[in-house]
């Protein structure tokens, strides 16, 4: 299984952390966005949208909508999604090769 996690710091919320996991011809998201309120604290983003994608795959089903008020963009409407449309950057890395 190959994932990837990026921030994305940008619209009405400080921070949006993404994790993409392709297992196999499986691919799913998960997002973990910041509450405006609260500190951003880049590990716990991270593990928690690690889990929303890995959620999404086991369960291969969307869901946990994001209010339409707090989207970073289009294409990420769901907290745990399953097979997503990717966005150009996500199938750049994913597509990256493996650094050594």
């Amino acid at each position: 299984m190959k994932s990837i996690n990026y921030y994305i710091r940008e619209g009405k919320h400080p921070v949006t952390a993404v994790t993409v996991y392709k297992q196999d011809e499986l691919i799913s998201r998960g997002v973990a966005v910041c509450n405006k309120c609260d500190q951003f604290i880049k590990s716990v983003g991270r593990d928690l949208s690690k889990l929303r994608a890995a959620k999404a795959i086991s369960k291969e089903k969307s869901f946990g909508k994001i209010r339409q008020n707090i989207l970073v963009d289009k294409l990420h409407k769901y907290k745990c999604e399953f097979m997503p449309e990717l966005t150009d950057y996500e199938i750049e890395l994913l597509t990256e090769p493996v650094k050594k």
